[in-house]
């Protein structure tokens, strides 16, 4: 059950996708998400039994001036919603993809007498302050740690937000991020398309061609794309064929094309708009870079998106905070820096783009260790963990 599934895009949504595939070679799954514009083709694709409805509380966690007020009638219409779809289905697990309105998924599983488990990342384990924030996240977590058979977390970073008392060590995994190893699956066409974009008119002359720096998330403050804009600006004379693009939207957007005006690199920055999937643009480019900084609200758990570069061969540049730096190993796979501060993203970033030789080995150990979170791992994983790794689970 999760409020978080494509159509809608994300990290969460995809992470959870990818585990819903993954299982579904192993067992019977069936998926509880809420119905939005473009689900019925998402579903078709997905090959997984999904059951939609539209739901108040997927709403309600994107607005969230709206959710004190209808907090306790979400959890409510989760909890029979989850019981109501399942109670024919007698189902041995029931999982919560994340620790939103978990407790309602918990306490369905209890009526329906099924194991339950839940998967926290980043965001999960932050708590506010204030009585409300204690009451209905805090606590709740602190419930369904008790209740749950295992509790899995993204990364290290995040298990310790979510427990960091460390009182329920005996129930806490680590469940990797699922990323597909699919780098040669990339169309002709789909590179055509992503080298068009990114280089215009100038596409078919490779003598044209410069290096690619990728940068690929929702458009918001905190992902720090506006710190790479000026990172870049630092050493786009020293590259003058190099391009800046940029894969996704967001209500962040605006502040950065003004940005790239600002600099002058308004012609080599380019916003590429959502692509799922980007594939086309990771094979693409030389360096990634995210350097999400420190916002308490929005911990980065992990960082999927290192390791979808790193399938394609391409070393990293990261924030050096939060999980980002268990996706990306400092001097080994890429580099970790302070999120703020351009002038060492800049560094960072000259280094990489003027050793081609530097690029390809770190891009090589990046891509070997991407292997480790191939999908069908970790779903063994969560079949093991969930004592549900037996023949008769499988197809």
């Amino acid at each position: 059950m999760t409020l978080y599934f494509p159509p809608f895009l994300g990290g969460l949504e995809t992470y959870l996708e990818r585990l819903a595939q993954a299982l579904a070679a192993r067992a019977r799954v069936v998926v509880l998400a809420p119905r939005a514009s473009g689900s019925a083709e998402v579903d078709a694709a997905l090959g997984v039994e999904v059951l939609r409805r539209p739901f108040l509380g997927q709403w309600m966690i994107r607005h969230p001036r709206w959710f004190k007020l209808l907090y306790p009638v979400a959890g409510l219409a989760l909890f029979l919603w989850t019981w109501g779809s399942l109670r024919r289905r007698r189902p041995r697990l029931v999982c919560s993809g994340s620790a939103d309105l978990g407790w309602a998924v918990a306490a369905a599983a209890l009526l329906l007498r099924a194991d339950f488990t839940f998967i926290c990342h980043g965001k999960d384990g932050h708590v506010n302050p204030g009585w409300f924030a204690y009451l209905t996240k805090r606590l709740p977590i602190v419930w369904m740690m008790r209740r749950a058979r295992v509790c899995f977390a993204n990364s290290r970073f995040t298990a310790r937000l979510l427990d960091p008392e460390g009182r329920h060590g005996d129930k806490m995994r680590i469940l990797p991020v699922p990323i597909r190893q699919n780098a040669v699956g990339v169309s002709e066409a789909d590179l055509a398309e992503a080298a068009r974009v990114t280089w215009g008119p100038a596409a078919g002359d490779p003598a044209a061609r410069g290096e690619v720096i990728l940068s690929v998330g929702r458009l918001r403050e905190h992902k720090g794309f506006h710190h790479a804009i000026r990172a870049f600006a630092r050493i786009a004379p020293e590259f003058p064929r190099a391009r800046y693009v940029i894969v996704g939207a967001g209500p962040y957007e605006p502040e950065l094309r003004a940005l790239a005006d600002e600099v002058g690199l308004s012609e080599r920055i380019v916003f590429a708009g959502p692509r799922r999937p980007p594939d086309a643009f990771y094979a693409l480019a030389d360096v990634f870079v995210t350097v999400t900084w420190d916002v308490p609200a929005e911990p980065e758990g992990f960082g999927m998106v290192f390791l979808e570069a790193a399938v394609f061969g391409v070393p990293s540049i990261a924030g050096n905070l939060g999980g980002m730096t268990e996706a990306v190993i400092d001097g080994v796979t890429g580099y970790c820096v302070p999120g703020a501060a351009p002038d060492a993203l800049a560094e960072a970033l000259r280094r990489l783009l003027a050793d081609p030789a530097l690029r390809r080995s770190m891009g090589e150990a990046a891509r070997a260790g991407a292997r480790a979170f191939a999908p069908e791992r970790v779903a063994e994983t969560f079949l093991r963990e969930c004592a549900l790794a037996e023949p008769a689970l499988a197809r």
